[in-house]
């Protein structure tokens, strides 16, 4: 397993310095709620998360950027059973306290990964550990579904930026993914996060070849819906002020940018 994360770490790593210099495009949110919104488009929502979770490997980086901010708007997305999330931490902590595991574990670890990953769809870091685990059963069909999955995503996030400035920072659906994020292309998490002014996670980096001191990654996003979420219950006249006020505050960025 540790060779196969240092070759996934290559890779990624390879990846985001052909990126860094390629035109990246920040999410056009607007655009991409309006798609996953309309049930007659092949990329609403259901039918996107669909062909997701049954492992459908022809989904493109253009679909998977639709599917993972659109999961910003996806209103009828369950939130996480938390409970279930525990007792399956637990459950698989025993089993990485082992000194070594029988195919029978792996196959026990496997089920358990799995309903985690039915929950948390996007959880980088469930996911790719999915992905050895069905190399280490040998079923290398399963294992092809699991990396695409997770190069997928990491090539997704990755189209949004190069994460080097507030500008051009990473776009994330959770703060947990910018940690996966930095270790899938090389780096190690320096200790330090701080939220910007304008809205940026920017965590340091340990000193590398690269010379990257830390990484931007743009929570706006997460902010944005998190407010609606909070104020759900107002009124209607409460939340036309509050989208107006937040229009304003874009525009003012769109200005400074100029």
């Amino acid at each position: 397993m540790k060779k196969q994360l240092v070759l996934l770490t290559l890779c990624m790593l390879l990846g985001w310095h052909t990126q860094a210099q390629d035109i990246f495009i920040p999410p056009d949110y607007e655009a991409i709620e309006k798609a996953t919104k309309d049930p007659d488009s092949d990329d609403h929502y259901p039918k996107l998360m669909k062909r997701y979770k049954e492992g459908d490997t022809t989904l493109t980086i253009k679909e998977y950027r639709k599917l993972y901010y659109g999961n910003f708007f996806f209103e009828d997305a369950d939130e996480p059973d938390y409970e279930l999330i525990t007792a399956l931490n637990d459950s698989l902590k025993m089993y990485e306290q082992k000194d070594s595991l029988t195919q029978q574990d792996y196959r026990r670890v496997i089920e358990l990964s799995e309903v985690y990953v039915e929950s948390t769809p996007f959880n980088m870091r469930r996911i790719y550990e999915l992905y050895g685990l069905h190399m280490m059963v040998r079923d290398t069909a399963k294992a092809e579904i699991y990396m695409d999955k997770v190069s997928k995503l990491v090539r997704t996030i990755l189209s949004t930026g190069d994460g080097l400035t507030e500008k051009t920072a990473f776009h994330v659906l959770e703060v947990g993914h910018e940690y996966f994020i930095l270790s899938a292309i090389g780096f190690s998490f320096g200790g330090s996060q701080s939220l910007t002014r304008n809205q940026c996670d920017y965590l340091t980096v340990m000193d590398n070849d690269a010379g990257v001191e830390g990484l931007y990654f743009d929570v706006n996003q997460i902010f944005e819906q998190r407010y609606r979420k909070m104020f759900a219950g107002a009124g209607d006249d409460f939340l036309k002020e509050l989208e107006k006020e937040q229009k304003k505050d874009k525009d003012r960025k769109k200005k400074d940018k100029k």
